[in-house]
């Protein structure tokens, strides 16, 4: 059994082109948002456990991920800092006991690093803020780096 960690902003939805750079949280923005085409489709249809890991208010994550249509996974970790993704990485990890565990986001410093930490298959999605960012060092390197999050289907 494989298990697949999602990042949310900018990973299964547009962040950057949909709700703004740096922007404060506000609940009109995200009224609207949707997710990239076909990543519902293929969490639905998988045959590996999805989860999702995010930084931010819990609140206003959780309701990102209501609108998106996501809220059908169980298991949605929201935290403060990259440091308590790797916690939340372990305690994935702990509950299922995967055969795999691929960690999939945007942010090299973020969950890429926290990902490579505890030697998990990272996979960058290129999209957003942060697509054009060269990682600092080798945790901040991607095993595999995709253009479109359904891309993943590849790599599992």
């Amino acid at each position: 059994m494989k298990l697949v960690i999602f990042d949310l902003d900018d990973t299964l939805y547009d962040k950057t082109k949909q709700v703004g750079l740096d922007v404060p949280d506000n609940y009109d923005l995200i009224q609207d948002i949707t997710p990239f085409p076909g990543i519902i489709e293929l969490i639905k249809s998988s045959n590996f456990i999805p989860a999702i890991v995010t930084k931010g208010n819990s609140d206003y994550q959780s309701t990102k991920i209501k609108n998106l249509n996501l809220d059908f996974i169980k298991d949605v970790l929201i935290v403060n800092t990259n440091e308590e993704k790797k916690q939340s990485f372990q305690k994935l990890i702990r509950k299922y006991n995967p055969d795999k565990t691929f960690v999939v986001g945007d942010r090299p410093e973020g969950e890429i690093y926290q990902g490579n930490k505890l030697s998990l298959e990272t996979v960058r999605v290129l999209t957003g803020r942060y697509a054009n960012i060269k990682p600092k060092n080798d945790f901040e390197k991607a095993k595999f780096e995709i253009k479109n999050v359904v891309e993943i289907k590849e790599l599992i």
